[in-house]
């Protein structure tokens, strides 16, 4: 009973004072936002980069098959049915909890794409089952979308390839490339769609079905290139692909892990006969962007290093300064009864409750300013569009990171008003009753 009335005393005096801690409250909320929105800006770029480079590689672990056979051959990725056995008896051993596969033929140098005498050089050709990753492409954004169901003569291309080409829906394109025996295929597909993906992922791709790949490059009809694995959690993902790659390895010829482009490359130089495959995940994809999204993270540690120095002297001085005002008030209530530490309490809810409020108000604050990040056309800076999610930049609230925040922000308040307030409460009662004034 004692602590609650304390507590309405000490949020009265808050009220009361108000205008004394005008500066604090708007250190406090700007510095909150400040915090919120470096955080939730930098996740929702990595999450976009992520889910980008997800949908692009057809999954959390892909399952990759380089065959260097002959010495041309190591330019074509492909998995054969028996190293496909092997993929698939692997995942089900590891019982790794997998939400959907997706099987990809990919032929990434160069086809030729070829509509009324202009000419293009595709840098993705992606071979699809239709069928099998229909979700994935319900959610394609289209700026043409298909007016039919996808055949085996369908194809897909991006707005730009599509506008390089003058190539509209229905028309009836040429692809010409090379197989993996050094001659030159070529098949006519019917354009189906168009995608809207201005980013380094889709300027230059297309997506046609994985038979007709396979036929082009002269594969077997069961072939493909990589297993991309959807797990239903990411959290474990690396405990995951250390479990998948210690059976795999027992079972075909496979690589070591590699966590970088770098050691992926430095794996590809290597000679060996037959398939063998390699375990990626993103990060060995986009490993140079994931290490400037960590410098960019580094800079964020320094900007709330900055943020909690600046709430540290904020109220440090706000309390020093309010405490001399209310001295010869602080001292009466000592005089009719209030312990030190009962004072302790009353000032201690009183930054209790001016804490609360701040955070709350930074945290509207934050949500506005991250709404309005959406309106900004980043999508129109090169490049920038693998960073963002629908062509905006998007914002991910961690509330693990948000709960960490706030404790942050209490835990430096308390530590800047603690000092004040203990050298407030600990002086004698005469100096507090003349004003500060020694007698």
């Amino acid at each position: 009973m004692r602590a609650r009335y304390i507590s309405l005393i000490s949020l009265k005096y808050l009220l009361r004072y108000r205008k004394r801690y005008r500066f604090l409250f708007l250190a406090l909320a700007f510095g909150f936002a400040v915090i919120i929105t470096i955080g939730s800006v930098t996740k929702g770029v990595s999450e976009n980069l992520y889910l980008n480079a997800q949908s692009h590689y057809a999954g959390d672990i892909v399952f990759l098959g380089l065959d260097g056979s002959e010495s041309r051959s190591l330019y074509y990725r492909r998995i054969n049915p028996e190293t496909r056995n092997a993929v698939y008896q692997t995942l089900r051993e590891s019982k790794v909890d997998v939400e959907r596969i997706a099987e990809r033929t990919l032929f990434n140098d160069d086809a030729n794409i070829f509509f009324a005498g202009e000419s293009l050089f595709l840098r993705y050709l992606h071979g699809v089952d239709w069928k099998n990753e229909a979700p994935y492409f319900e959610k394609l954004r289209y700026a043409v979308p298909p007016a039919a169901a996808f055949n085996e003569d369908s194809i897909i291309i991006s707005v730009l390839a599509a506008q390089q080409l003058r190539v509209k829906q229905g028309d009836s394109v040429l692809i010409e490339m090379e197989n993996r025996f050094g001659q030159k295929n070529t098949q006519t597909f019917n354009v189906e769609a168009l995608i809207n993906d201005s980013s380094l992922f889709g300027l230059y791709k297309a997506y046609i079905s994985k038979a007709a790949l396979n036929s082009l490059l002269g594969f077997d009809e069961e072939d493909c290139s990589s297993i991309g694995i959807f797990l239903k959690k990411r959290s474990g993902i690396k405990k995951d692909l250390i479990a998948l790659h210690s059976i795999l390895q027992e079972k075909i010829q496979s690589a070591p892990l590699v966590f970088t482009s770098a050691e992926f490359r430095a794996e590809r130089q290597k000679e060996w006969e037959g398939i063998k495959v390699f375990l990626l995940t993103m990060p060995v994809y986009l490993s140079e962007l994931y290490q400037l999204i960590e410098a960019v993270n580094l800079l964020a540690y320094f900007l709330y290093a900055v943020m909690f120095v600046i709430i540290l002297v904020s109220a440090g001085v706000t309390y020093r300064l309010i405490l001399h005002e209310r001295e010869r008030e602080l001292g009466t209530m000592m005089s009719i009864g209030f312990s030190s530490a009962g004072m302790a309490f009353l000032l201690g809810m009183e930054a209790l409750f001016l804490g609360s409020v701040s955070i709350l108000a930074g945290f509207i604050f934050a949500r506005i300013i991250t709404a309005a990040f959406t309106f900004i056309p980043f999508y129109k800076l090169p490049g920038f569009e693998i960073l963002l999610s629908g062509g905006k930049l998007g914002a991910v609230f961690d509330p693990l990171a948000i709960m960490v925040s706030i404790v942050a922000v209490y835990l430096v308040l308390f530590i800047a008003v603690s000092f004040p307030v203990r050298e407030k409460i600990c002086s004698p009662l005469r100096d507090m009753l003349s004003g500060g004034v020694k007698g």
